[in-house]
């Protein structure tokens, strides 16, 4: 029975007699090393075999001995230890051998180990190397269990967190997380966990030992058993605080600057509304006297309202560019491109300016290149002409002349200012395009603000057209601006000549207006229509009463009014079916893009800015009053 179990146990038998001689050899044993009994008769054959190096072969013979003499005194079984053996093919085996005692020796076990072994030195390397890339990362790392305890933690994290490894190993991930963020990555960990998502660049809000903030970005992911278990979670942290430091910085600055250009947007409007107040006094009053009636004035008093007019358009145009220029910077210009028919454009200029180049004795044509059209916006495009044209006038000489010609290049029209000025020195020419720069000219008696050249470059880029300059001294300027060329459209229909009011239109207008001054023009200009009744209250409330009880056919209203705005006035109206259908045009110094858009908005049949056009609010009294 013995030897049945001897022969059959799938392990290496062998068995030795006090003496050392080996009496039996198992088939097992000697496949697995190759030796048979003729070839290992003692242990003395066996141990150079088995063991060929005499170093290590002695330290196996004594721990052998002392494991045998041990359980020969004890009684016991030989313990088992690992042996790397040789065997006859010169393959290294790891072994752990054991045995009984027996009456006449001992029963040698072998338990080949040796797959076991080297997957563990497998494993051992590859943690190493593993602990070698952790150490070494430039990155912090760190390792949790299922409860959020830190389980390893490299030195990338020590300096990160100011703690030594073994003050945090063991240590809960709350001990660091910054108490000022409760609902963090522990907050979440274990319901992501039960989820199976993982959100990665999750910031982290981390104390460092010494209390300061520190900002991380989590990388992470959990590693499973082969069941399918939690062992651990691994996470990456990218330090960023100096980058979010940064952020905010740039973020606060934005809002700085946001807060800054939202101040100077309200100062604008302040100064636009406060300046257009007078001005709709002084324009208003001067055309009114201009106009001769119901007393030709003499030609002294013409002189002087002519200088009262000049003076205040001259700054109503400073201020309509100021803001120009303040839409342009915060991207609040509104443009329409479309198909431009140049002639229109420039039969306009030449009609504007035809008076003042005769006062000086200039020439003023167009030379050739009228019939062409360009993508641009109409209003916008007359304003930079217009601007070009007012300057060749300006710095020319007495019997000059002014050219204006357009040419075609490609997908391009170039239009041309020419003058036969003093031109602009060399030297001078860098600072031309740059705000309220006259180049010296601010000495003399030519009036300009400086802000014209520049806002013409910014609308012309806004066109996707440019704008550039010759300049020769003793011989003149020539300034150019191009834009994409357009198919050819029709020339716009020349403005009728005749502006006189029809005196025979009919009909009744309430002015809601709470400065005396403002409504005194109007009843000026409504005396010469006499057909046409002006009625007039000083408030929002008044004006909803005099609407109900006159039903006027056109309302003009002022938005800044005591107690209600004329945009809550208008609101009322429109909300009661018996004044409804009544029209109602603003009448405001509040010219901002944003008034007049959310005046349009609210229902206003049109929105006129102060101070008024005399000649724009009658044609506008003259069409509504006539259908």
């Amino acid at each position: 029975m013995f030897q049945r179990l001897f022969e059959r146990l799938p392990m290496p038998l062998g068995v030795v007699n006090r003496h050392g001689r080996i009496v039996e050899l198992n088939s097992r044993f000697i496949q697995t090393f190759g030796y048979n009994n003729a070839e290992v008769v003692t242990l003395d054959d066996w141990w150079p075999l088995a063991f060929p190096d005499p170093v290590y072969r002695q330290q196996a013979m004594t721990i052998w001995e002392d494991a045998l003499s041990n359980a020969q005194e004890n009684g016991s079984d030989i313990q088992g230890l690992e042996y790397r053996i040789t065997d006859k093919r010169g393959k290294v085996r790891t072994m752990v051998v054991s045995g009984i005692t027996l009456d006449d020796g001992f029963l040698a076990t072998f338990f080949d180990v040796t797959e076991r072994k080297e997957a563990e030195q497998t494993l051992q390397a590859s943690e190493s190397r593993f602990r070698q890339l952790v150490e070494n990362s430039p990155v912090a790392y760190l390792a949790l269990d299922i409860s959020g305890y830190i389980l390893d933690a490299n030195d990338k994290l020590c300096q990160m967190l100011g703690y030594h490894r073994e003050q945090l190993l063991d240590r809960h991930f709350n001990e660091v997380d910054d108490p000022g963020h409760p609902i963090g990555f522990i907050d979440h960990f274990i319901d992501l966990q039960q989820m199976g998502s993982l959100p990665t660049g999750q910031e982290l809000h981390l104390r460092h030992q010494d209390g300061r903030a520190i900002i991380a970005l989590l990388e992470w992911g959990i590693q499973l058993d082969v069941e399918g278990q939690f062992v651990q979670c691994h996470c990456v942290l990218h330090d960023i605080s100096e980058r979010k430091q940064m952020e905010n910085a740039l973020l606060e600055a934005k809002m700085t600057a946001e807060n800054a250009n939202s101040a100077k947007s309200m100062f604008l409007a302040s100064m636009s509304h406060e300046l257009r107040t007078p001005l709709n006094v002084i324009i208003g009053f001067a055309e009114l006297l201009n106009s001769g009636e119901p007393e030709p004035l003499s030609e002294e008093q013409k002189e002087s309202v002519t200088y009262i007019l000049k003076a205040g358009r001259q700054l109503l145009t400073l201020v309509n560019d100021v803001l120009d220029l303040a839409r342009i910077e915060s991207g609040k210009l509104e443009l329409l491109i479309e198909p431009v028919n140049l002639q229109g454009i420039l039969d306009d200029v030449l009609a504007t300016f035809k008076r003042q180049a005769a006062q000086r004795h200039i020439e003023l044509l167009v030379a050739d290149g009228a019939q062409l059209s360009v993508l641009a916006d109409a209003a916008r495009l007359r304003q930079i002409i217009q601007n070009l044209v007012s300057n060749a006038i300006k710095y020319n000489r007495e019997n000059g002349r002014v050219t204006i010609c357009c040419q075609k290049t490609d997908d391009r029209v170039r239009i041309c200012v020419e003058d036969t000025g003093p031109g602009i020195a060399e030297n001078l020419q860098s600072e031309l395009f740059q705000p309220f720069q006259r180049l010296g000219a601010e000495t003399t008696n030519i009036e300009g603000t400086g802000i014209g050249l520049v806002l013409c470059r910014y609308l012309l880029e806004a066109m996707h057209g440019n704008i550039g300059f010759s300049s020769q001294l003793g011989v003149g300027s020539q300034f150019w601006l191009e834009l994409p060329s357009a198919l050819a459209v029709p020339e716009a229909l020349p403005a009728p000549t005749d502006t006189r009011f029809d005196l025979s239109i009919q009909g009744r207008v309430l002015y809601v207006e709470d400065n005396p001054v403002h409504i005194s023009l109007l009843k000026q200009l409504f005396h010469r229509i006499p057909k046409v009744e002006l009625l007039t209250a000083g408030s929002a409330h008044e004006g909803l009463r005099m609407i109900r009880e006159f039903a006027p056919d056109l309302v003009l209203m002022d938005i800044s009014l005591p107690g209600m705005s004329g945009l809550a006035a208008l609101k009322a109206l429109k909300a009661d079916p018996l004044t409804a259908h009544i029209p109602v045009v603003a009448v405001s110094a509040a010219a901002m893009a944003d008034d007049i858009k959310q005046g349009l908005e609210t229902g206003f049949l049109a929105y006129l800015t102060k101070p008024l056009d005399i000649a724009q609010l009658l044609d506008l009294i003259a069409k509504v009053l006539l259908k």
